[in-house]
Formats: structure tokens, C-alpha cells, sequence
């Protein structure tokens, strides 16, 4: 598990794959390195796009195990029309965004991307996403050019 540093789960001296990061390839900063929970590998939290700033206090998988996993996805949720999705979004966007002072659904768009990140990065903090880039253009048309 990945809620501790990789210095701090050391039992020997013995050489492991997981003392090298797989990113910059150097065996240093033990202590900022994370344990992929699929692969066993290590990653520097530095090293990663975005970097971590901490250590997450829960499972970690790297991008590698992320995008290969079977128990990885999207889990199946509400089926929406265009409108009824549009809807739901904007709805979001009033309520998660009041508190930084926006009353309407205008949110710009660096200031999502930014709470975005900081979500990512929080470990402390867990925000419900709902999929909805697909759509199925024997239901919903096509366009052609």
C-alpha cells in the first residue's frame, strides 16, 4: 500500500526493481517515492505530470496499471439526453462554485481546471464524476462535411 513512503517499508538491504524511479531512473529521495499497487514499481512524487505533493493515503496506481487494468473504467451510471445532462452540469457548477463567490453557472474555465487539479492532488478531499463524453451517433445523429 502507497499511504507510506518506500523508506519507511524497507525491511533489508536487498536490491528491488522499486528503489529505482521509473521516470528519471535514479535511486534517491526514497522517501518521495510511491509504489505503483499494481506493478510494485516506484515513482518519484516529483516526477510524476502533475507532480503529487503528498504522499496518498490510499491505493496509488501508475498511469501504466491505470490505462492496462481490467478493474480500472468506468462504472455504469444514468443515461442522459443532451439537455438533461446540460442541466445536471450546470447545476453542479452553481453549487461546487459558490463558495470561491460565482452565483450563476458562468464559471471560467481556468478556475475549473484549477479545482480540478487541486482535487486531484487533495487526498483529503472526494468529488463524484459522473462519464459523459460519449455519445452514440446511431442515437444522437451525425454530422458529415
Amino acid at each position: 500500500m502507497s499511504s507510506e513512503p518506500l523508506s519507511a517499508r524497507k525491511e533489508d538491504n536487498s536490491e528491488d526493481p522499486s528503489d529505482v524511479c521509473e521516470v528519471c531512473q535514479k535511486e534517491c529521495d526514497l522517501d518521495k517515492m510511491l509504489i505503483c499497487d499494481g506493478c510494485e514499481l516506484g515513482y518519484h512524487t516529483y516526477c510524476l505530470i502533475p507532480p503529487l505533493q503528498h504522499i496518498p493515503k490510499t491505493d496509488w496506481y501508475c498511469a501504466k496499471c491505470l490505462v492496462a487494468g481490467e478493474d480500472f473504467g468506468f462504472e455504469e451510471g444514468q443515461e442522459y439526453s443532451l439537455s438533461s445532462f446540460q442541466q445536471k452540469c450546470t447545476a453542479f457548477k452553481k453549487s461546487w462554485f459558490e463558495k470561491d463567490g460565482y452565483t450563476d453557472d458562468r464559471v471560467p474555465e481556468d478556475m475549473v481546471e484549477r479545482e480540478f487539479w487541486r482535487l486531484v492532488e487533495n487526498a483529503y478531499e472526494t468529488a463524484e464524476v459522473e462519464y459523459g463524453a460519449d455519445l452514440h451517433s446511431t442515437q444522437h445523429g451525425r454530422t458529415t462535411t
